[in-house]
Order: structure tokens, then C-alpha cells, then sequence
């Protein structure tokens, strides 16, 4: 079907008279800078600035109780490093007493504390399993403190002992 005249149409949307400027020439001495990107999961993803500052989950020095699981759900060899040992901060008042109760009740229930640990400013969050340890008439009662690994550090664990045949309690995972 072949178009109308012109003058049918309507208005011309662009009218030769109004001609659009030309492009600015690009400056060399604009810096590229290449997007920031985030790892999620296995992936890569790119952000762009505006949004990297919501991104941004710096907590301060200290630990978070995330909740309290039945010690036989935390099995011994999950843990990695050296044991710490969480005690009462003698300098607070009533410190050893709050965390004199929360270890024997903790005992008695047989369950194992998850807290949430960030030892230092500008270091790595880690998950870790605080296990009651009751004191004796020497000692005050405190907490056996052991890092737990992240998702991908078991899958690593995983391939590792299965390839070389030496985990039979990784194996049943």
C-alpha cells in the first residue's frame, strides 16, 4: 500500500531547518572506569556505583547470637582452626554471672550457641559454634569458641576428601 502525500501525513517530526548539534567529540582525558563487580555464589555480577553503597555491610568488633542448635546437629569435625575460649569480661559488672547462667542452662539443655564473629574492624565475618564448658572451683564457667565453614568451604572439604579417599565422615554429606 503506498503512503500518502505529505500533506496528509501530519507534520514532519523532524523538520530539516532544526538539525540536531553534533556529537562531542570524546576527551582522552576522560578515565574509564570499569564497573565494580560482586561475587554471588558461583557468579560475577556487575554493580553499578549508585548501588555500592548499599552493598556495603561493615559491622563493628564483636559477636551476635544468631540461636542454639542440639550438639549432636554440630558434629566435632566441622570445626576448623584453634579453639578459643569466650570468658566473662571481668572489668563489667555482673558479666560473669549473665555468662555463668547462659553457660550452665546451655549445658543442661545439651545445645551448642551459633554466634555470628567478627574479632576485628575491616576483617572477615565468620560463623562460629560456642560449646558450654562448666567451670570448676578454680576456674569461672565459659564457652569452647570454634570457627564453622561456609557452604563453600565444605564443598571444597567434600571434593578434596572424596577424591583422595580419606573421609568416610564427609562422604555421608
Amino acid at each position: 500500500m503506498p503512503l500518502p502525500p505529505p500533506a496528509a501525513r501530519g507534520p514532519s517530526v523532524c523538520r530539516p531547518a532544526e538539525r540536531l548539534p553534533p556529537p562531542a567529540p570524546l576527551s582522552p582525558h576522560i578515565p574509564f572506569k570499569p564497573p565494580t563487580c560482586r561475587s554471588y555464589g558461583s557468579q560475577v555480577i556487575p554493580v553499578d556505583s549508585g548501588r555500592e553503597p548499599l552493598l556495603k555491610y561493615e559491622p563493628e568488633k564483636g559477636c551476635w547470637l544468631l540461636g542454639f542448635l542440639p550438639a549432636s546437629e554440630v558434629p566435632r569435625w566441622l570445626f576448623m582452626g584453634s579453639c578459643k575460649l569466650m570468658m566473662p569480661d571481668a572489668s563489667a559488672p555482673g558479666s560473669e554471672d549473665a555468662l555463668s547462667a547462659l553457660v550452665q542452662a546451655a549445658a543442661a539443655r545439651g545445645v551448642v550457641g551459633l554466634i555470628r564473629l567478627r574479632e576485628r574492624v575491616n576483617t572477615q565475618l565468620s560463623v562460629c559454634a560456642l560449646t558450654p564448658w562448666p567451670g570448676s572451683p578454680t576456674r569461672p564457667d565459659c564457652f569452647v569458641l570454634n570457627q564453622l565453614p561456609y557452604e563453600e568451604d565444605l564443598r571444597c572439604a567434600r571434593r578434596g576428601l572424596r577424591g583422595g579417599g580419606l573421609g568416610t565422615a564427609l562422604d555421608s554429606c
